[in-house]
């Protein structure tokens, strides 16, 4: 009996960020100019490429069980993204052809009706209203929770040309481009510039669009006046996702994050004095080792006195092989009722406004998780 799919087709499953997704897309971009069919469906496709997430230990576990399940419909599995660095251990079994970092090994898939390879590609989707373009991958920091640092490694930024090439074609069909990675704070760093250098590039392009910026390490962003000042041009939107962690400094230091909240205070002053309506996308990990209820009122009062748009709020959880997994972990039951506490701050706050809590990993009931590692920009 024939098989019902085509031969050297793919599904392609992104797992977690925005980031996974746009690293899909250029996978599927890559095949397609090779003649490989791309699915809607698993059933109907050969072969299943899994872009996997290692985000944290509950997104790292989901990952490893949907694997498991999709192996049981017998078809071939590939595995791309985070997983292949951060847990090796784990996926033996599966070969691996491409990291955040290498999309080399995807080049055995190539079928001689194109001479371009998968660097020809760009990082790159869209929804329905917005743009999304990767700019780099990796980070600068040495946050010590963080094992996503092991995938992705020091920042590897993309120039400001390919970076150009997409946004003129994006703002063709896009009001709204978001530039996305694991830190585009560190963007440039590797190549002698700055983010504020790629911006200025990008705005002296002519239309009618909105540049939002995804997550920035607030270390990358606190002596950079020439970024902060950015924010009066038109053309950068009133959005910026600059996730805070904690509001108690001790907890910073331990974290390795690089700023004091005093200094991420100054800069949200400062920006929201150069754009008053601007929308602050931030992050807090509840429960790091040491934390105390004095370091959880600091939380509650980060909360109750900034304007925050959209909010996520994380439960720590241990991670093989990152600085902080040797720590003494605090109470799971207390984690959970802190968790609890400051997203019903953030939400009896916020209750008649349009705002919207992203993102947590733990069971509410009164809340469905996203599943999504980042804020939705909006």
């Amino acid at each position: 009996m024939q098989p019902s799919y085509k031969k050297n087709s793919f599904f392609i499953l992104p797992q977690g960020c925005p980031c996974n997704i746009a690293d899909a897309k250029k996978i599927a971009s890559f095949l397609e100019s090779q003649g490989h069919k791309i699915t809607k469906e698993q059933e109907s496709a050969e072969n299943i490429i899994i872009v996997t997430c290692g985000f944290n230990e509950e997104k790292l576990k989901h990952s490893l069980e949907e694997i498991k399940e999709i192996g049981k419909i017998g078809k071939k599995i590939y595995l791309a993204g985070c997983l292949p660095k951060i847990r090796p251990e784990e996926i033996k079994q599966f070969e691996i052809i491409a990291t955040p970092k290498n999309f080399s090994k995807l080049n055995k898939f190539k079928n001689k009706i194109s001479t371009k390879s998968i660097d020809d590609f760009s990082p790159e989707f869209s929804d329905k209203t917005i743009k999304y373009i990767r700019i780099s991958t990796g980070c600068s920091g040495k946050c010590s929770y963080c094992a996503i640092k092991q995938a992705t490694g020091y920042v590897k930024s993309r120039s400001i040309q390919t970076i150009k090439k997409d946004f003129k074609e994006a703002i063709k069909k896009h009001k709204q481009i978001a530039l996305i990675g694991e830190d585009i704070g560190s963007w440039g760093l590797d190549i002698g510039l700055k983010l504020n250098n790629l911006l200025e590039e990008l705005i002296k392009i002519k239309g009618n669009y909105k540049i939002l910026l995804s997550s920035i390490n607030p270390k990358n962003i606190i002596n950079n006046n020439m970024l902060i000042n950015l924010f009066s041009h038109k053309n950068i939107g009133e959005t910026i996702y600059l996730p805070n962690q904690s509001s108690s400094n001790k907890l910073l230091k331990k974290m390795n994050r690089g700023y004091t909240i005093e200094q991420y205070s100054s800069v949200y002053k400062k920006l929201k004095k150069i754009k008053p309506n601007l929308k602050l996308q931030t992050d807090i990990l509840v429960g790091f080792p040491g934390e105390t209820e004095e370091d959880h009122k600091k939380n509650i009062n980060f909360i109750k006195n900034y304007d925050i748009n959209f909010l996520q709020v994380f439960m720590y959880t241990k991670m093989k092989r990152t600085l902080s997994e040797g720590l003494k972990d605090i109470d799971k039951k207390i984690k959970i009722k802190r968790t609890k506490e400051l997203i019903k701050i953030f939400l009896e706050k916020n209750k008649n406004e349009n705002r919207l809590l992203v993102n947590t990993n733990i069971e509410l009931e009164t809340f469905k998780d996203t599943s999504t590692n980042h804020p939705k920009i909006q």
